[in-house]
């Protein structure tokens, strides 16, 4: 596998996994229709002002979670050319 596709990959799986763990947090999070709530996973995307409004997306959480799910993959397929590199 060629170092693109091993970069490609992770940040495809950390991706998935962000979204994953962000849809779980949006529907299995408060359970109240007036509460102030966070939603995202780890950084906070949406804002729910609840009863008194408000809501609305949060694009720097947004923002950081690309970010780290960038940094994340580049780690993680640098680590895994240099573990492949050092099998050889």
């Amino acid at each position: 596998m060629s170092t693109r596709s091993k970069y490609a990959l992770t940040f495809v799986v950390l991706g998935l996994g962000l979204i994953i763990a962000n849809y779980i947090d949006l529907k299995w999070g408060v359970a109240c229709w007036d509460c102030d709530s966070h939603v995202g996973v780890p950084f906070t995307i949406y804002h729910e002002g609840g009863f008194v409004g408000g809501a609305g997306w949060v694009w720097t959480g947004l923002f950081g979670d690309i970010a780290l799910c960038t940094i994340c993959s580049f780690l993680l397929g640098f680590l895994w050319s240099q573990l492949d590199s050092h099998s050889k």
